[in-house]
């Protein structure tokens, strides 16, 4: 699952809830993680052995459901060492140092040797999701159904929005 960062969050907010502006990244690059990072930073980025984080391009986002994808192929090669093992990704807004973006878990970890090459293939945001968690918390399965059958005629509600 993929979150973003306290900075994209920041960047998000003053963008959409305030009049105020909010410089948008015009680079994006991905970083690779032997350990999580989280909302604030952090982590274990992979370094040595001829890591560099990697240029990325992603498509328009879709509609509904607000999904992305790298147009453009991202490969990573181990030279004259090993990562370890690589469990965790990082998007960031410059090829070092910078601000994280986005981060999140590779849907498996992988051990990276010396001269492993790696592609955006194992991406989490190339891959489906494996269960619709929105769907499980519906009663009797009404998040599978076209309508959700407590309500009498087929008639749906509108759901009520919290913000915390």
């Amino acid at each position: 699952m993929a979150a973003l960062s306290d900075y994209a969050e920041k960047l998000l907010l003053d963008w959409s809830m305030t009049t105020g502006s909010a410089t948008r990244p015009t680079a994006w690059y991905v970083a690779l993680y032997t350990a999580a990072p989280s909302d604030s930073g952090g982590g274990t980025e992979v370094s040595g052995s001829g890591y560099s984080r990697q240029s990325v391009t992603f498509g328009a986002a879709s509609s509904p459901g607000g999904t992305t994808s790298n147009t453009n192929a991202v490969t990573f090669t181990a030279s004259g060492g090993s990562w370890g093992t690589v469990s965790h990704i990082g998007i960031f807004d410059n090829s070092s140092g910078g601000n994280l973006l986005w981060h999140g878990s590779m849907t498996a970890s992988k051990s990276v040797a010396d001269g492993d090459t790696q592609g955006s293939k194992w991406m989490p945001w190339r891959q489906q999701a494996m269960k619709d968690v929105a769907a499980c918390d519906k009663l009797r399965g009404a998040g599978k159904q076209a309508l959700i059958r407590r309500f009498p005629n087929g008639e749906t509600r509108p759901a009520r929005v919290t913000l915390h």
